[in-house]
């Protein structure tokens, strides 16, 4: 058997926790109290940037995040990002019977939909209500990612002396974020776009359901070739759901010239709004704190402030496939 869980020690203590984004060219991780108040963060780049497949000195890395940490004794805890790109999910319907050997029929789906060797593999599973159609089977959720992209976090986090208390897909921290600063904008037709150094990810809200579109960026250095990607995934998502009429786009990242360029670019796409988000409801934080300097690194430290919400609230889940989703 190669399930996550037999890679994944956790173990649970009353130490800080941080929401830790591994990007390819930053560090980033955010700390917050029990009133989600914002304590600590830090941000910190890597020399060399991350890109497929991730071969990057992993005792580099940690020795950068170890030095992030070095006034934060308490801090021991993190959550941790993984990207969509890297990882793959699918439904599908068990029997009831099965469920009683629910491991090795998990290994026999595997085997089907991921044309991959199994032994270098992690997989997941977390079995939901019984389906609508037939009361006899049960919706399954299984995840699947390479080893060498989740151990390669894991083993920065290792040697940083840190413990996983989650492994959380980067499009849940960013949900969980844009909900929590704009809880009313949720069922409303609109476009989180979130662009990194290597990889872009679109998040397309419309009556709670959201559809996830994560793609490697092709030519990441030229900003032309950037904004006809970003054009066709839209394009792709207004075809696939005619019926849903896009209103607002809100781009986040941590280049703000790029942003800028993007706002003039995308301006009167498909009759959308385009800007870039701001946190509409005044950040919470400890007065020691400079609010100039923070509302500056916000957009960058989005992601983390998403992983490091999830604190506390929903550790009673699977660490690793409750939040997976099915990416278009």
């Amino acid at each position: 058997m190669y399930f996550f869980k037999d890679r994944f020690k956790n173990t649970q203590n009353n130490n800080a926790t941080i929401g830790l984004d591994i990007g390819s060219s930053m560090i980033k991780w955010v700390n917050l109290n029990h009133n989600n108040e914002l304590k600590h963060y830090a941000i910190q780049g890597i020399l060399n940037p991350i890109s497929p497949p991730q071969t990057k000195d992993i005792t580099e890395i940690a020795t950068i995040l170890k030095r992030t940490l070095l006034e934060q004794d308490c801090i021991r805890n993190c959550i941790v990002n993984i990207p969509d790109v890297l990882v793959c999910s699918k439904w599908v319907q068990i029997d009831h019977t099965d469920c009683q050997r629910i491991e090795e029929t998990i290994e026999l789906w595997v085997k089907q939909f991921i044309p991959y060797p199994l032994n270098k593999l992690y997989f997941d599973y977390q079995i939901f209500e019984p389906s609508l159609e037939s009361q006899e089977k049960s919706n399954v959720l299984i995840v699947a990612c390479r080893k060498e992209d989740l151990d390669f976090r894991l083993n920065i986090l290792q040697q940083a002396n840190l413990i996983p208390i989650a492994v959380e897909l980067s499009s849940i921290a960013l949900e969980r974020a844009y909900c929590f600063f704009y809880s009313d904008k949720k069922n409303e037709n609109t476009i989180l776009l979130d662009i990194g150094t290597s990889q872009i990810t679109l998040l397309f809200f419309s009556n709670d359901q959201t559809m996830v579109y994560g793609e490697n960026l092709f030519n990441g250095f030229k900003q032309e070739s950037i904004l006809l990607q970003i054009k066709r995934c839209i394009k792709r998502y207004a075809l696939a759901y005619p019926y849903r009429i896009l209103r607002d786009l809100f781009l986040i990242g941590s280049d703000s010239s790029f942003l800028n360029y993007l706002i003039n670019k995308l301006d009167g796409f498909l009759e959308i709004r385009i800007q870039i988000f701001k946190c509409k409801n005044q950040i919470n934080y400890i007065p020691e704190l400079n609010r100039n300097e923070l509302e500056r690194k916000f957009l960058t430290l989005f992601q983390s402030y998403g992983l490091a919400l999830r604190q506390g609230k929903y550790y009673e889940e699977n660490q690793f496939v409750a939040l997976a989703r099915t990416a278009k």
